[in-house]
C-alpha cells in the first residue's frame, strides 16, 4: 500500500509532464531539467507506488499509469482552482480579468454578461482575445496571456491538457438578412449559403446532418469568420443564411 505522506509532489509535477510530453526529453525541456533527472524522479516514483508508471520503446502510460495520471490531473486542477477562487474574491471589485474568446461567441452570448459585470463591478477591467482559432485561444491559455477561455471545439491534441466544463450547449446558428420561418427541413434547399471553411468541423458536421435527409445545399462562398460572412452578405446583397 502507498503511504501518501511519503510522495514527494515534486515528482507528480515529473510524471504529470512526462505523461503529456509523451517523450522524457520534452519533459525535461518544458521543466527546466536534464532528460537524466525526469527518468531518475520517474523511476523514484514507479518505485513508490509500486507499480510500472510508463511502458519504454515507446514510451506510453501504462493502464495504471492512465489512471493515476487522470487522478492526479484533476488534483493538481482542484488546487489551482481553489487558489484561482480564492484570489478573485479578494480582488473581483478592482482587479483585471482577460477572456478568450471567438468573435461569433462574443457577438452572440457574451456581450450581455459583459455589460452586467460592469455595471455590478464598474472598477473591474475585462479584456478579451477574440482569435477566431481555438489552437490561439488554448496557447494563449497555457502560457498565462488570459485567465480563462470560452470555446466552441477542443482540438483533440489539448484534450488532456484542459479542464472543461460545459457552459452552454447549441445546435447551430443561422444568420439571414431578412426574417425567415423554416417549417420544413426541404425548405433549406430554397437558399444561397455562406459557410464557414469547409474543412472546419461545425461545417462537415453540418453538412453530414443534412444529407442524412437527403438534403445537398447550395454553398456559393465559404469564409474563415463570421465577421467576413456578415460583410459578404451585404455586399452580395441576396437572400443568404450562414451559419
Amino acid at each position: 500500500m502507498v503511504d501518501s505522506n511519503n510522495i514527494n509532489l515534486n515528482l507528480l509535477k515529473f510524471f504529470i509532464a512526462t505523461a503529456e510530453s509523451e517523450s522524457i526529453v520534452k519533459a525535461g525541456e518544458k521543466l527546466g531539467f536534464s532528460h537524466s533527472t525526469v527518468s531518475s524522479n520517474i523511476s523514484t516514483l514507479e518505485k513508490q507506488f509500486g507499480v510500472k508508471l510508463f511502458t519504454r520503446k515507446p514510451l506510453k502510460l501504462t493502464d495504471i499509469g492512465e489512471e493515476i495520471y487522470k487522478t492526479i490531473k484533476r488534483g493538481f486542477m482542484d488546487i489551482d482552482f481553489a487558489m484561482l477562487i480564492a484570489s478573485a474574491k479578494n480582488s473581483i471589485e478592482y482587479g483585471n480579468i482577460s477572456i478568450g474568446c471567438p468573435s461569433h461567441i462574443v457577438e452572440f452570448y457574451l456581450m450581455d454578461i459583459i455589460s452586467k459585470a460592469s455595471k455590478d463591478y464598474p472598477n473591474l477591467k475585462i479584456s478579451l482575445d477574440t482569435s477566431y482559432e481555438c489552437e490561439n485561444l488554448i496557447e494563449a491559455l497555457k502560457n498565462n496571456k488570459i485567465d480563462f477561455a470560452i470555446i466552441d471545439r477542443i482540438p483533440i491534441q489539448y484534450e488532456r491538457d484542459l479542464e472543461i466544463k460545459e457552459i452552454k450547449k447549441s445546435d447551430y446558428i443561422f444568420i439571414s438578412d431578412k426574417p425567415i420561418i423554416i417549417d420544413d427541413v426541404n425548405k433549406l434547399k430554397n437558399y444561397k449559403y455562406i459557410l464557414s471553411g469547409e474543412h472546419r468541423g461545425n461545417t462537415i458536421k453540418l453538412l453530414n446532418i443534412l444529407k442524412e435527409y437527403g438534403i445537398n445545399i447550395d454553398v456559393r462562398l465559404t469564409c474563415r469568420t463570421n465577421r467576413t460572412k456578415s460583410k459578404c452578405n451585404k455586399v452580395r446583397n441576396r437572400n443568404c443564411l450562414c451559419t
